[in-house]
């Protein structure tokens, strides 16, 4: 199965020392990985059909500060049917589409429900203006989602939050669900309402080096805070990260409740529901 990892920050922020377990857990996602950041309204998305631990773009990655963002979206990939999906880059998530002057973000892990046909889910959840350009559920499921965007949701508020985790429970009742995604401002995130792989996010601040100098002039290394940088760091229970010694968790990891829809902007959670699973 694959995991997951969103972030969202109120500052610009390097995804390298967010990404190092990716190197660890890849073993279990050989399919491919990949990472997608926002530079104002540009979105910026590397993404490869291989291991991680063997490209060199991630290598790049793990040592570059350059790539900073406010949100992350970041997955590595297992695929559930290397028939009708095998590694490719359009099968390499995440995906990325524009929708309304926006550039959208979707990644996702999870899998039709036992007793659940390819061709009854499509006909449940039919397209319209968003096709996809590979064979993975995955992206069906943010074409079809974008489409539902762009009729119901014109802009972002309270009641679109609710419609969107109504939507979304809507799908979870016929596949399984762990998803982020983003226009850039919002990072929403949802976890399947049967637990799947389990989901947990941290709030994050961070710190730094300071040389200073004592009464006698020797040098000492003084860690300070950069108290106005927050953020929320959320990931797939199997992705857990240490803090590195510069970005360090505030707390501790707390669970995302089955089914909930948190909605993050600028280092906030902005909103928690739970829509009723009914459907």
């Amino acid at each position: 199965m694959c995991d997951l990892l969103a972030m969202s920050f109120n500052k610009p922020v390097a995804a390298s020392f967010f990404l190092r377990n990716f190197e660890v857990k890849e073993r279990f996602n050989p399919h491919g990985w990949g990472a997608a950041w926002y530079h104002g309204r540009t979105v910026h998305v590397v993404k490869e059909p291989v291991r991680a631990s063997e490209s060199s773009f991630f290598a790049a990655m793990l040592r570059s500060v350059e790539a900073r963002s406010e949100v992350f979206i970041a997955h590595i990939r297992r695929s559930s049917s290397l028939r009708l999906a095998p590694p490719s880059y359009m099968n390499t998530q995440p995906f990325w589409r524009e929708l309304g002057g926006r550039a959208y973000v979707f990644a996702h892990n999870g899998s039709l429900k036992p007793g659940v046909k390819r061709a009854e889910f499509k006909r449940r959840f039919p397209l319209g203006k968003f096709k996809p350009a590979g064979g993975t559920g995955s992206e069906y499921v943010f074409c079809y989602l974008l489409d539902c965007i762009e009729e119901e949701a014109g802009s972002w508020g309270r009641g679109e939050f609710k419609w969107l985790a109504e939507k979304l429970a809507e799908l979870n009742e016929h596949a399984f669900l762990n998803c982020a995604l983003s226009d850039g401002d919002h990072l929403f995130l949802y976890h399947d309402s049967e637990g799947l792989n389990g989901m947990a996010l941290t709030s994050v601040k961070a710190r730094f080096p300071v040389l200073h100098l004592t009464g006698d002039q020797r040098e000492v290394v003084v860690w300070e805070e950069d108290k106005k940088l927050h953020g929320f760091v959320a990931v797939t229970l199997s992705l857990k990260y240490s803090p590195t010694p510069v970005y360090v968790a505030d707390g501790e990891w707390v669970h995302v409740k089955p089914g909930e829809l948190l909605v993050f902007k600028n280092g906030e959670k902005h909103v928690s529901i739970t829509a009723p699973s009914n459907y």
